[in-house]
């Protein structure tokens, strides 16, 4: 049953388009109602030549945060008055939280993927890891691998030019790391790989739905104890199918650590983080139940 609202009612939401799909809406308006505030979260559509506008508005409308979404978490870097440190490294903004009339942007993408992995007690510290695209998503999971002393990181993309200018800009982040550029198919085309190549600790694929994830024969010799991670989930991760004898994690508890991430900025010291660690893994588990 839809709240009572407000000219109190604290107004959140997210921006970019399309917005219909996300589920964020869902993760924030479950927390609301667990935690008893008076607030709202909302889906705002904006075409890509509205952003400016639609930043402006946020303070014009005394809106209390908003999360960016694709394809808009570059594009709003100029309209903000200060970022954090790991969006400026990342190079992308997804949570913008209002203060005194001052537009503050954050990336949590990076620290929703290291919780998950944390809930898995996984640490990539000293590891080997495949990461497959070079989008948004997979700079945040870049940033996270490095800030968690991953050893050594393939970054694998269709586009070469751009798995090199990725390795060079977080080499420079995380000199510890080793960060090599390689083209996607190399991955997928087993004779490119033979009996010398190494089985990664971990596979994370940031490619979208639409790209199946079928495991060349070469990831299938030893995986051991490997994780295959796709940040996909529900029915944009069916097409996406982990080795044999491999973990699989979707993307959703990345999703809902990211919002939970958000929450604790636009929330100031309101809630500890066990407090809302508390709050969002009944909203995850709501989630799984459904999708």
């Amino acid at each position: 049953m839809w709240k009572h609202i407000t000219s109190e009612t604290l107004i959140y939401g997210i921006m970019g388009k399309p917005v219909n799909h996300s589920l964020s809406p869902k993760i924030h308006n479950i927390v609301f109602r667990l935690a008893e505030i008076d607030a709202v979260y909302l889906p705002f559509p904006v075409s890509s030549s509205q952003v400016e506008a639609a930043i402006a508005g946020l303070q014009a409308l005394n809106i209390s945060g908003v999360n960016v979404t694709i394809p808009h978490k570059e594009a709003v870097f100029k309209y903000l008055d200060q970022q954090d440190d790991a969006a400026r490294h990342i190079g992308a903004v997804n949570t913008i939280s209002i203060r005194d009339g001052r537009l503050f942007g954050a990336n949590t993408d990076w620290s929703g993927f290291a919780d998950s992995l944390k809930r898995h007690q996984l640490n990539p510290a000293g590891q080997r890891i495949a990461v497959l695209g070079s989008g948004g998503s997979a700079r945040a999971v870049l940033y996270a691998l490095g800030e968690n002393n991953c050893k050594e990181i393939e970054i694998f993309n269709r586009t070469f030019e751009k798995a090199v200018a990725m390795a060079g800009r977080f080499g420079r982040f995380f000199p510890e790391t080793r960060f090599k550029a390689r083209q996607l198919e190399d991955f997928f085309q087993d004779g490119q790989r033979q009996s010398a190549a190494k089985i990664p600790d971990m596979v994370i694929d940031t490619l979208p739905g639409s790209i199946p994830f079928n495991p060349p024969e070469w990831l299938l010799r030893d995986g051991g104890q490997a994780i295959y991670y796709t940040i996909n989930y529900g029915s944009a991760g069916l097409r996406k199918t982990a080795p044999a004898g491999w973990t699989r994690i979707d993307g959703l508890e990345m999703l809902v650590r990211q919002a939970m991430r958000s929450f604790l900025i636009w929330m100031g010291d309101q809630f500890s983080l066990t407090e809302a660690e508390e709050l969002y893994e009944k909203a995850f588990k709501d989630l799984r139940s459904q999708i």
